[in-house]
């Protein structure tokens, strides 16, 4: 269904998630797309929106509205993960 997808994607991994490789569920995911960002969450496993929600929300925004999550960091991008 993925690769019927246009657009940007964004992939968010736990660390620790035990059901795949992330560096391999990410290249099979989204290998070969310009607009694909990878964000491995090191504090969190397969139910990194439980285990790690405040990360994982403020990814989320940050890649829903960029603008805005500039403006809550000062004017800065945020580093990437």
């Amino acid at each position: 269904m993925l690769d019927r997808h246009p657009g940007p994607l964004l992939l968010l991994w736990g660390a620790h998630d035990v059901t795949a490789e992330p560096a391999q569920a990410a290249q099979t995911l989204g290998g070969g797309r310009a607009q694909c960002r990878t964000v491995l969450v090191p504090e969190a496993g397969h139910w990194l929106q439980y285990e790690s929600a405040e990360r994982t929300n403020a990814e989320l925004l940050a890649w829903l509205d960029p603008d805005d999550a500039r403006r809550r960091h000062g004017g800065r991008r945020r580093a990437p993960a």
